[in-house]
């Protein structure tokens, strides 16, 4: 039974590793074409309304916001939503603001509820306000070139396209959330995208940068209709694909910052995003674990007890998938930090474990709040745990605690 075992892993190592290689080759190939040369039009550019939905000062946020306002773009605003006046976020915009009066800048803060999402939340106050047909929502962790918005806006007017999706890649400091979330952009989220576009025909929907005319929203529901969705971007996406004409993924690529992530946020947000992916993806879950040698590798170690034979094989696997990670973060995401890359095998030992968690619940924690996400990543109130398809009492160890406390 052993050698069955072992034998069933050797293959998976292989296989899986062989899949690693045809995603670096798809993902090389798909966005090949941003190594080009940007295309512009000469022609008159519409005006844009920027939606920023805001909460706290994240890391290097001044900077992010500043490279909205130094846009080469002839017209366009921006409008900054929040739940609270008091928003330490509110203090950066101002800041930036007295640097760049010709901008026009609205802000937009209250506590109303409109769903489970908070981002939706924002991004309803935020249209509120806008002003143009041309709506561009971005996230406050992404810090765009100069000719970002007039590329993307381009790419929206042309060949009857609905809407724009920038893909991004990582781009951090030491900290060791930093380093694992920008590899981990950089190589399967990033892999995913490209998959996606090519081989299923989707548009990955990715909050990160999505650009597309009002008159379309409205048509398909408006934020509102998004409110209680969990992957409010792939829902859009979906539904604005149903219109005619076509979605598209953006030429450029755009930095996601991804600096100060402590290794307990990398596991938070990615097990939030496993939960996101098993309600979208379906049968197709399982090829990203079948897309991790490294995983495998260590399974085939225990299973032989980390005998020398066992750690080569593990050892191999994470030599092979070290200098494919390697490869696309550098010729694709412009990743020269090498050291780095060492930490490959400890993100995919991670995210291994983080692929199982959305198997065992259906529930996540997002700002505090636990909510269950359903089909189609519909957000629900949550009632009991539960776990491996089983509902259990909700027992509270901190209350538990305090009454044994008293």
């Amino acid at each position: 039974m052993l050698e069955i075992v072992q034998k069933v892993l050797l293959i998976l190592i292989v296989f899986s590793s062989a899949a690693s290689l045809f995603l670096l080759l798809v993902t090389r190939n798909v966005f090949r074409k941003n190594a080009l040369s940007p295309q512009t039009t000469t022609e008159k550019l519409p005006p844009v309304s920027i939606l920023k939905p805001l909460r706290g000062e994240d890391p290097e946020l001044e900077q992010n916001l500043e490279a909205f306002f130094s846009q080469d773009y002839p017209e366009y605003e921006i409008i900054f939503a929040c739940e609270d006046t008091d928003d330490s976020a509110l203090a950066v915009v101002q800041a930036i603001q007295k640097r760049f009066q010709q901008i026009p800048v609205k802000v937009k803060a209250d506590k109303t509820s409109y769903g489970y999402n908070p981002k939706v939340n924002n991004l309803i106050r935020a249209y509120s306000a806008a002003s143009y047909n041309i709506i561009l929502t971005g996230d406050s962790d992404v810090r765009p070139p100069r000719n970002y918005l007039r590329m993307i806006v381009t790419e929206l007017l042309k060949d009857n396209n609905k809407m724009v999706v920038n893909p991004i890649y990582g781009r951090g400091d030491s900290s060791l959330g930093s380093i694992l979330e920008t590899l981990h952009l950089n190589s399967l989220i990033l892999s995913g995208i490209a998959f996606l576009s090519i081989y299923r025909k989707k548009l990955a929907g990715f909050g990160k940068s999505m650009l597309f005319r009002k008159s379309d929203l409205e048509t398909v529901g408006g934020f509102i209709g998004l409110k209680d969705f969990f992957a409010e971007d792939y829902v859009l996406a979906e539904r604005i694909s149903k219109l005619p004409g076509k979605c598209h993924i953006a030429r450029m690529l755009l930095p996601c910052i991804t600096s100060q992530r402590s290794l307990q946020q990398f596991i938070n947000r990615h097990g939030r995003w496993a939960q996101a992916r098993r309600r979208i993806a379906g049968w197709s879950y399982p090829a990203e674990l079948l897309a991790n040698p490294v995983w495998w590798g260590l399974l085939y170690a225990a299973i032989n007890l980390f005998s020398w034979a066992g750690v080569r094989v593990f050892a191999l696997a994470a030599i092979f998938k070290i200098l494919l990670d390697g490869y696309q973060g550098m010729a694709v995401a412009k990743n020269r930090k090498l050291a780095s890359y060492f930490l490959i095998p400890l993100k995919d030992l991670l995210t291994g474990i983080i692929w199982f968690y959305p198997l065992v619940t259906d529930t996540v924690y997002w700002r505090g709040v636990r909510l269950r996400v359903t089909a189609g990543t519909e957000l629900k109130e949550a009632g009991r745990r539960k776990v491996l398809g089983v509902r259990l009492p909700n027992i509270s160890i901190r209350r538990w605690l305090s009454h044994s406390d008293s």
